[in-house]
Formats: C-alpha cells, structure tokens, sequence
C-alpha cells in the first residue's frame, strides 16, 4: 500500500493525525456520467471520526480503517488505469452534535464526493438535517444505529453500513429472555439521546412481547458531571432480574463506580447494547464494573470479506488494534469510491444515486480485487460490493438488509464473543440454538437492517474477526 492522499483538518485532528498531499483537481475531476466524461479518479472523502468526547475510545481504530480504506481504494483506481486519487479530509466530531455539524460544513465546503459518519446517532441526524440532505451530499454512518434514521426524509442521501436498532431490541429481548426466563423483570437505564432512548424504547415493546417485565426506562443525562443520582434511581426498589443499560464506555466509567457503592447492583445481571462493546473498557478502570456483564452488537464475523480484512489490518503491526465498528467504516468508504466510479462521477448526487446499485445486484467483489471491480464498473458492468463489515445490501432506506448479531461478554477481564446470531429478511427472530465460541477477544461489527426480521441461529467466530481493546458510540450506534 503506497497510494494515500490524507489531510486532516481540524486543530485536534491536525495534531494527533497525519496528513499527506496528494490530492484531487479543485473541481474533483468529475463532469458527469456521459460520453466526455472527465472523471479521472480524483475525487475528496469527508469524513467525521469520534476522536474525542465519550465515543474517542473507537476513534483511532476508526481512523486508521478510512487510511487503510484509502490506500486500497488508491492502489485499486491505479490499477484500473485512472491517474488520479481519493483525498481523505478527517474532522473529529468530538462526540458531540454541535460539532458534527460543524464538521460537515466545513467538509462541505471542500467539495466532498460523500462524508463518512458520524458515530452517534444524534450526531448523524443532526449532520444529515443541518448539512447534508440540503446540500445533496451522500452521508454514510458506519455506527449510528438509531431506528429514527430510517424515517429520515433525505432524498436517498442518507446510509449506514450497521442495523437498525428496532432489529438489536429484539436480539436483546431475545438473549435476555433466555437467560432469565418469562416473566423475568428488567431495569433499563439508557442514554437519554437518539441513540439511547430510542433503543430503549424499542426494547420495552420488544421485551414485553418476549413475555419479560419492562418498566419504564431512567433515561440518564449526558451531560450530567455526576453519575449518583441516576445509579441510585437504577437500584431503587427490589432487586430485579435483570438490568439493561445503553450507554458510552467512557460514560459508563463514571456511572458503573457508582452502580457499585450502592451495595445492590451486580455487573453479572446486567445487559448492554453495541454502545457498551469496548475492547479497552476493562483495562480503563471497568474491570471490576464489567466483569460477567453481557450484551449484543453487530459484528462482522460472517462478512464476506472478514477474515481477509483482519490479515490486512494486522499487516501493520503499528496499527492500532482493532475495536467496534472499523471494518464498517472501511466499507462506507470504499463504497463511497466505488459508487464514483459506477456512476463516472465524482459529483454528490451521481455518488448517492449509484450507492445502492453497487451494493447489490451484479457481479460481487470483495477489497482483495477492487481494481477488476473498479474496471468492470468503469465498462458499465453490474458490480456488487461485497463488504468487510456486511454484504452491505442496501434497501430503498439506507439500511443492510441483512444482519449478524452476537452475544459479548467481559470475562477474565477481556471483550468476548460468547454466539453469533444471523437475521436475515426472511421470518420472524427465533432463539439461538447453540453457543459459539468464546474467544475473550474483541470483534468488528458488521451491518443489518431497520425493520427485517429472520431467523437465528450460532455460528462459531472467525478467527480473523478477534481482537483485543478498544470503545465506540453505537459505538453509538
């Protein structure tokens, strides 16, 4: 991998990030998808990255996926014969919507082809609302999980490369189900933000048609500089079977010490969600508030590409290690390339309109062969991309259309993935028949959809799709 134009702007991002200087011509090198076309690969990325706030524990990993998706890309558009580059241009979005927005004006004002992010859900709906939907731009999240962005209205603008969560509350209805039985009772305490209160939501109906008792969820302040107030509302009452909490790793540091001092709560009975996935969290002063807790997520472990993604992220051993959620924003990237090529385009809405049609349909190609892709797709072949994260076949919202889903856990200290559960759109979820393997490692996530249902099953992980440490939104989700 030699090929790479990156700049990042942004003071934080400037300083802990590196830069290099290749980049594309002002006007991105695209006229259109005609006869004179004059789109030459040249085309700039945007991309909004948690590289602080409460999500920045995926932010490094996050990072360095859309370098390395940018070096694939660059190698695959040479070897297709173009002259020109993809410019990755990184914002941190700080975990936080105001910043998100800002980001994406400024992103915006580069003459981006399409923005990779962001992370939180909120954060992405506030982007998508304020920026991108207007100015035409398609936004790509390769986290935010929020059922609420499917109902966007944004014109085919708007993807995600992860499930909705309308689909993870009934994966968690189901898990938890399992483990304490019908009738079983569950606290629920969750972010009190796009992501988190609309997870909870979701789970409260999906809860009680799995036959537990749901009461109505404590949605907690992000802003709050103390955690006591909302652990002492969470243990108020009897003990229940079962808590459920939808939060930020770096959040829940400060909330799990206080769950703690309660004396009632026990981290071996509670619950969490993709947002909670972190391969870093016990090593940063969870241990002890993590040890036996569980929780579901997406993960790639049955992409297609996978196991080849996880050999190429370990080829560079000064790499950080891999967290939640990498491999989809790897994908939302190179997906972003690959839709500008189909489309002989680097303009926006040539971009958004050629996204779904390379995600499904034609002929499939991973990143171990994206420059046949890119030449196939340049002579006005029917491509399909097929993902490291997911098949990534998008459906007329945006969203997978499939999904896998598994069951972590921290034991011994370290993220593990105790089953693999997939869904597809074909019948209704049904409980998981046999337990994978635990790995004790980390694993990526990978994709699904908003509303389909399918049926369910375990699948042992791959081996390429473990690793150890790191955090995320949905990693937000």
């Amino acid at each position: 991998m030699k090929r790479r134009a990156v700049a990042v702007i942004g003071t934080i991002a400037a300083a802990a990030l590196i830069a290099a200087g290749c980049g594309s011509d002002d006007d991105g090198g695209s006229k259109g998808n005609d006869g004179g076309s004059s789109f030459d690969g040249s085309m700039k990325v945007g991309a909004i990255v948690p590289l602080t706030g409460d999500l920045q524990s995926f932010g490094g990993a996050g990072n360095a996926a859309l370098e390395l998706a940018t070096d694939v890309a660059n190698d695959a558009l040479a070897e297709a014969g173009y002259k020109g580059e993809v410019e990755l241009l990184v914002e941190d979005g700080e975990t936080k919507e105001d910043a998100a927005k800002s980001a994406a004006e400024k992103l915006a004002g580069e003459d981006v082809s399409c923005i990779v992010g962001d992370w939180a859900s909120s954060s992405t709906e506030a982007v998508a609302q304020s920026v991108t939907i207007d100015e035409g731009i398609p936004l790509i999240s390769p986290a935010s999980t929020a059922g609420s962005i499917t109902t966007l209205k944004d014109d085919g603008t708007v993807f995600r490369t992860v499930p909705s969560d309308n689909l993870q509350a009934q994966v968690l209805a189901n898990a938890i189900s399992e483990d304490i039985g019908e009738g079983g009772t569950v606290v629920v305490a969750a972010r009190n933000n796009a992501y988190g209160s609309g997870l909870a939501s979701a789970f409260v109906e999906a809860g009680t048609e799995a036959g537990l008792e749901v009461g109505e969820p404590i949605l907690m302040d992000p802003d709050a500089p103390k955690a006591a107030s909302e652990a002492a509302e969470i243990t108020s009452g009897d003990a229940p079977d079962a808590y459920l909490i939808i939060d930020y790793p770096d959040a829940f540091l400060k909330l799990g010490p206080e769950l703690a001092k309660t004396g009632k709560w026990d981290p071996a009975k509670t619950w969490g969600s993709d947002g909670m996935k972190d391969t870093t969290l016990p090593d940063t002063g969870g241990k002890e508030i993590t040890e036996g807790m569980r929780g579901t997520a997406p993960t790639s472990a049955e992409a297609p590409a996978a196991e080849a993604f996880d050999k190429l992220w370990n080829e560079d051993t000064k790499r950080p290690d891999r967290q939640t959620y990498d491999a989809d924003n790897f994908d939302a990237l190179l997906a972003c390339v690959f839709a500008a090529v189909a489309a002989d385009s680097a303009d926006p809405s040539d971009v958004a309109e050629a996204l779904t049609d390379v995600s499904g349909g034609g002929e499939k190609y991973t990143f171990e062969n994206l420059g046949d892709a890119f030449t196939s797709a340049k002579d006005g072949e029917d491509v399909d991309y097929e993902g490291a994260a997911s098949p990534l076949d998008w459906d007329e919202n945006g969203d997978p259309a499939s999904a896998f889903y598994e069951i972590w856990s921290y034991t011994g200290g370290k993220l593990g993935s105790l089953e693999t559960i997939p869904f597809s759109a074909e019948g209704d979820a049904a409980p998981a028949d046999e337990e994978g393997t635990d790995t004790a490692e980390g694993t990526d996530s990978t994709e699904g959809t908003d509303t389909t249902e399918g049926t369910t099953g375990t699948t042992e992980e791959e081996p390429g799709d473990a690793t150890e440490t790191e955090p995320a939104d949905s990693t937000e989700g």
